[in-house]
């Protein structure tokens, strides 16, 4: 018997795809990532704050706000309540004066030092609107002091229902 042979397949050639277009295109991807990454790490250790803006509840400018209290309130635990409410929040109470001589109808911020921002900041946690905030300005170591007048119940109204700085 004789045997019969298989005919051959012809060798197709398949085209050639041309891969260098795919490389640098991965190439491209690759450094446009790494750039991304560059920037994000710079822009993190240039702005170390920004982290810590996001959790406080009102942001602070500046390092912190230098507060002297004054109760003019009439009531002998006002200053002390205040005070602690807002050492809570993390301003530093340095002054407080408890037993005021006269009485004051009024919660008042009186701005010291002329720095708008902290007193803007100060008035926005205790709820204080803007027509309380009266410029009177000295060289002395408070960047504000907070005058509690009678209505101190009602006009920090929001310090006091949430005193824990949260």
């Amino acid at each position: 018997m004789v045997k019969q042979r298989r005919p051959r397949k012809k060798l197709v050639r398949e085209p050639i795809i041309d891969n260098r277009k795919w490389v640098v295109f991965d190439w491209a991807v690759v450094i446009i990532f790494s750039i991304v990454f560059l920037v994000g790490v710079i822009s993190a250790l240039v702005q170390p704050g920004r982290r810590d803006e996001v959790q406080q509840k009102f942001p602070i400018p500046g390092s912190s706000i230098v507060v002297q209290v004054f109760n003019g309130s009439g009531n002998i635990n006002a200053a002390v309540e205040i005070t602690d409410s807002l050492r809570k929040y993390g301003i530093d109470v340095r002054g407080v004066v408890k037993n005021a001589k006269n009485i004051y109808p009024y919660t008042l911020l009186l701005n010291r030092k002329g720095d708008e921002s902290k007193c803007d900041s100060l008035a926005k946690i205790l709820g204080l609107p803007d027509d309380r905030i009266i410029i009177q300005r000295n060289n002395d170591i408070f960047d504000v002091t907070l005058v509690l007048g009678k209505d101190f119940k009602n006009a920090l109204a929001k310090l006091m229902k949430n005193p824990t700085g949260r």
